[in-house]
């Protein structure tokens, strides 16, 4: 069914992730997007390729066009209430792009999103964002303190336990 198929198929993504043959994880990507375009249509389809861990794959094959292609669509076709996830989806591509002006104009606009839009214990997504431009301007303490914050409020998010360890070596 089709419930088994997509996470048949998002597992092996990961196994070739971890196996560091990007191109293999990426054809499993096309699959589920395709699911996906088939049962529910174009927006659905571009919500999963937005996703953070997608996203990385994009970037590895140089892909980050698309991205933003896909950014563009969504923006234009999302309606109430994902409407409100168009903000953060764009903080997502700016920090693979490394454009922290970008990223730093646009993550109150995806706070005020995510508070509208999901329950507040979403809100390490956008201490951790906040914490990488704060890394980016080299104010180092208080990224580490913006890390630590968000932390607390999901203890398991990787990216924030890393950047703590990251923020301590310094």
């Amino acid at each position: 069914n089709y419930t088994d198929s997509v996470n048949t198929y998002d597992n092996l993504r990961r196994l070739y992730i971890g196996l560091g043959q990007v191109n293999r994880s990426y054809e499993y990507v096309e699959k589920v997007r395709d699911m996906n375009l088939k049962k529910y249509g174009k927006l659905s389809s571009m919500k999963y390729l937005l996703n953070n861990r997608r996203i990385n794959i994009f970037q590895h094959l140089d892909m980050m066009d698309s991205v933003k292609s896909f950014i563009d669509y969504y923006e234009e076709s999302a309606i109430e209430p994902y409407d409100k996830t168009v903000a953060y989806k764009k903080c997502i591509y700016y920090l693979y792009r490394e454009n922290y002006d970008m990223l730093s104009a646009t993550i109150d606009d995806a706070e005020s999103g995510y508070s509208e839009y999901w329950v507040q214990c979403y809100k390490y997504k956008i201490g951790y964002l906040k914490g990488r431009v704060l890394e980016s301007e080299g104010d180092y303490q208080e990224a580490l303190s913006t890390y630590i914050e968000s932390s607390a409020l999901f203890p398991r998010h990787y990216d924030l336990r890393k950047s703590i360890g990251k923020m301590h070596r310094l």
